[in-house]
């Protein structure tokens, strides 16, 4: 198993609960690595900043409070080491989100092609983002149902599958989406046809250039207001139109209304 994700709870967020947070999540990284044909990842819970491996690929951590007020959870980089940071009051699923998305595309650099002169950002769960589905998850002999966030299947960018193109749709939960669509309360980073340009938008499912969704733009607005949010590192050097202003992103992540 490759190196992956080590958790500390450092907030007032409840140690049970916290453990099947985890659990949870190395229950779901499990299917989201067979269903995307990538090697198996670890993650575990540590109750102390001591205890935790130098190996791991990415330190999580659960805070009471982040330095973002307005962010439920972020990544960035301290002294070359990958730290997810993750705000208690929106545990579990959000740190679902963190884990699948990391998992998925880690440099923040895949875009797919969408057959129409466009692509599409390989982020995994942003254009389902507001589903969630339960797991069982056992620990220490207790089993409960937990909340994770539903991401995209393989089929979702690729319009010559067929079957699933999201897991809770696999599940039995939830209705077919087109490839490309987005889901109430998602979103997506599009790069123009002219390959200069990146167009976010949050909308009901399918018509992607239409209907911004208010929670979209709330998670956007988040994001692009971090210089170090996974957003921002792929449209700096680019154009965005982001709630109907078109905005520049310079090399040091500053943004500029044009």
């Amino acid at each position: 198993m490759t190196p992956g994700f080590a958790f500390c709870n450092k907030s007032s967020y409840d140690h049970m609960a916290f453990l099947f947070a985890v659990e949870s999540w190395r229950l779901q990284l499990l299917d989201f690595c067979r269903d995307w044909g990538l090697p198996a990842k670890m993650v575990a819970p540590y109750s102390d900043v001591s205890q935790l491996p130098g190996d791991a690929a990415w330190t999580g951590f659960i805070l009471n409070k982040l330095d973002d007020p307005d962010a439920a959870a972020y990544h960035t980089v301290v002294s070359n080491r990958p730290l997810l940071m993750m705000l208690a009051s929106y545990m579990p699923s959000d740190g679902s989100h963190e884990v699948l998305e990391t998992s998925g595309d880690e440099d923040c650099d895949r875009w797919i092609p969408m057959g129409d002169g466009r692509e599409m950002a390989a982020e995994v769960s942003d254009p389902v983002q507001g589903d969630t589905y339960p797991m069982t998850v056992t620990v220490a002999g207790e089993t409960r149902q937990v909340l994770v966030s539903d991401y995209v299947l393989p089929a979702y960018f690729d319009r010559t599958q067929s079957g699933p193109t999201r897991k809770m749709e696999a599940l039995g939960l939830a209705p077919h989406l087109e490839p490309f669509g987005i889901a109430p309360g998602g979103y997506a980073v599009i790069l123009g046809r002219d390959g200069n340009e990146n167009e976010v938008f949050g909308a009901r499912p399918v018509h992607i250039e239409h209907d911004h969704h208010p929670v979209a733009l709330a998670a956007i607005a988040r994001k692009i207001n971090r210089p170090d949010s996974r957003l921002l590192r792929r449209l700096r050097g680019k154009r965005s139109v982001f709630t109907g202003d078109l905005v520049a992103v310079d090399s040091s992540g500053k943004i500029e209304r044009l």
